[in-house]
């Protein structure tokens, strides 16, 4: 355990004192919570069809924290303006990943009930999920699609790990093609292949072997925090980083 406080000392001092970038600096696809709500409110003081896609991302995004509403017009928006069939292969993804966001809307109730009648909603987040590797197959080298693929197969794990081979297949891909000199990209990258091996460890039975897991993950977000670029990824990096302490101190046992 010496050895995990170690390595939270040392991040939160990178939190503290390293070199951070602005928030709007970053792609809007790595943007969540105040960032996203900030960009997405200036967005819409002049909404176009020059700027609906990435006023959909923003969406998104904002619905993947939990906002509902803003999920439903993002959904609306992808309905009523992009033909299905000949929409853009980035389009095409996040209409698969909103589909994913609406199950983990779905309350337990309603997830029970679907699944007693034959109507599972993890089978629903799959079929997202398939259309999510659609569109990548159509534009493989699109770090965006990278991204959110990456995210729903580790966001999912837990109800489908089968997800978790897809998650390494781009964290590959993400690290030899993500630009190294912006933060927000190498940060985003580090959290999500902590999260990969945080989810890989929980479906892990033999302790020895889960162990070394969550230490890569240990290691993984100990990286993810030289990156931080503004108070909305701090908060990512501390959740996510509390998250991976706890199943250290469970898993170890």
């Amino acid at each position: 355990m010496t050895k995990y406080i170690t390595l939270i000392s040392l991040t939160l001092v990178l939190i503290c004192c390293g070199d951070f970038v602005k928030a709007g600096e970053s792609p809007s696809f790595l943007l969540l919570h105040e960032d996203a709500k900030y960009r997405l409110d200036s967005l819409n003081r002049i909404e176009s069809d020059s700027n609906l896609v990435e006023r959909i991302i923003l969406m998104h995004n904002l619905g993947f924290n939990g906002d509902k509403k803003l999920r439903e017009k993002a959904e609306k928006l992808v309905k009523d303006k992009f033909k299905k069939g000949k929409r853009a292969p980035l389009v095409e993804a996040y209409d698969g990943s909103l589909r994913m966001i609406k199950v983990k809307h779905k309350n337990t109730a309603s997830k029970i009930f679907g699944s007693f009648f034959g109507n599972s909603p993890y089978k629903e987040a799959r079929n997202g999920f398939n259309i999510i590797s659609e569109a990548l197959e159509r534009d493989p080298n699109n770090i965006n699609i990278r991204f959110v693929r990456a995210s729903a197969a580790v966001e999912s794990a837990e109800h489908l790990p089968e997800l978790l081979v897809h998650a390494d297949i781009d964290i590959l891909w993400l690290e030899s093609n993500i630009d190294r000199t912006d933060a927000a990209s190498v940060f985003f990258f580090y959290l999500t292949k902590a999260k990969f091996y945080y989810k890989s460890a929980l479906e892990e039975k033999k302790i020895l072997i889960k162990v070394v897991i969550i230490e890569k993950a240990i290691e993984l977000i100990d990286q993810a925090g030289e990156f931080v670029c503004s108070e909305v990824f701090c908060r990512e990096h501390l959740l996510w980083q509390k998250k991976i302490e706890i199943l250290y101190q469970t898993g170890s046992k």
